[in-house]
């Protein structure tokens, strides 16, 4: 697990850091890659963990961009509102005193 750990440390923040693409279809591409690592984060550090929460809000970004900008978008919105859910409840334990953080 303290592989994983650090991998997602570096993994999860560096995805986020490349940035949304202009190019048809990058969102949805970016919200897969935040789904397969927001998944191994919840296999191997759980999903109280800093990388898993954060893989979810990243996630979050890349369908609301895809729901900007795509014509066609493949989503649960039960899962979407699940995560969204999820990213709350995390602020709120973790973050509570953070307002900007919880907005």
């Amino acid at each position: 697990p303290l592989q994983d750990e650090a991998d997602l440390c570096r993994l999860v923040p560096q995805a986020m850091m490349k940035g949304p693409k202009d190019a048809p279809g990058a969102a949805a591409n970016e919200a897969r890659l935040f789904q397969q690592l927001r998944s191994r984060a919840a296999r191997t550090v759980g999903p109280e963990h800093w990388t898993y929460i954060l893989a979810g809000f990243a996630w979050l970004q890349r369908v609301l961009a895809q729901l900007k900008h795509e014509r066609v978008v493949v989503l649960s919105e039960a899962e979407a509102q699940a995560v969204s859910g999820e990213v709350a409840k995390w602020l709120e334990a973790n973050a509570a005193q953070n307002s900007e953080q919880r907005l």
